[in-house]
């Protein structure tokens, strides 16, 4: 019979798209594991647009596990820095050390 055939694929089809989906949840979570602890925009010079530019993309991808956090020599003034500030204490971020040198 032919329906039973079918049937037996459809489950088939729906096991693999499972077992597929746990894989890129498991490779997703490997890679947030591996997002470096440090970040260095050290010399960059963001300047207080460029750093508020760059900071939303930051906050869920990298932010959330960084614990060195360098924007030494990046031209930011007591504004940006305020800024940086308010949203790193917004989203509870796990910084530890914060270089900010030379601005």
């Amino acid at each position: 019979m032919m329906l039973g055939t079918d049937l037996d694929e459809d489950e088939e089809a729906k096991a693999a798209m499972a077992i597929e989906q746990e894989a890129l949840r498991e490779y997703q979570q490997l890679a947030r594991e591996e997002i470096k602890e440090t970040l260095d925009f050290a010399y960059y010079h963001l300047g207080n647009d460029g750093l508020s530019a760059i900071l939303p993309h930051l906050q869920h991808e990298y932010l959330l596990n960084v614990k060195t956090l360098d924007l030494s020599y990046n031209s930011l003034n007591d504004a940006g820095l305020e800024s940086l500030v308010q949203d790193l204490a917004s989203f509870g971020s796990p910084i530890e050390t914060l270089n900010l040198a030379g601005n």
